[in-house]
């Protein structure tokens, strides 16, 4: 008995092989976009007040004199919505602070004597819209 196998298309699969493994190690072209995403999100927590944000303690109001809560000078909102997006590794994106606002950290995650409120925070339709644009990316090279 004489089995033959014929192969087609080696060459193009061993490329799209090849072009998901350097797709998926070089997430560099999609940083824009991701950073759109995160930035416009931080914009409308900032708009909305949170949601979800604790309430400024009496003291903190009384300082404030009126201006918007998490924003007095208006520095931590231009440098969080305006963030850089780096690839800290083969398989991540970081959204980064401006790092003129060290700071900005002790809202997002709070402190002993000051309550959390999450500044950066992608809702779930965010989120998906994120893994939606990596997806295409690596699959097809789409942005």
């Amino acid at each position: 008995m004489k089995v033959e196998v014929e192969t087609r298309g080696v060459a193009r699969t061993v490329a799209d092989i090849t072009g998901l493994g350097v797709r998926s190690r070089d997430l560099g072209p999609i940083k824009r976009e991701f950073a759109t995403i995160v930035n416009q999100s931080t914009e409308r927590r900032f708009a909305s007040r949170g949601p979800g944000w604790p309430p400024l303690a009496d003291e903190t109001l009384r300082q404030k004199a009126g201006s918007q809560l998490l924003v007095d000078t208006g520095k931590l909102k231009r440098a969080v919505t305006n963030q850089a997006v780096s690839q800290s590794s083969q398989d991540e994106l970081v959204a980064v602070p401006k790092p003129e606002v060290p700071y900005a950290r002790f809202h997002q995650y709070g402190t002993r004597n000051m309550p959390k409120r999450k500044i950066v925070e992608l809702r779930p339709s965010e989120q998906r819209q994120v893994a939606k644009l990596v997806e295409q990316y690596i699959a097809k090279g789409k942005r």
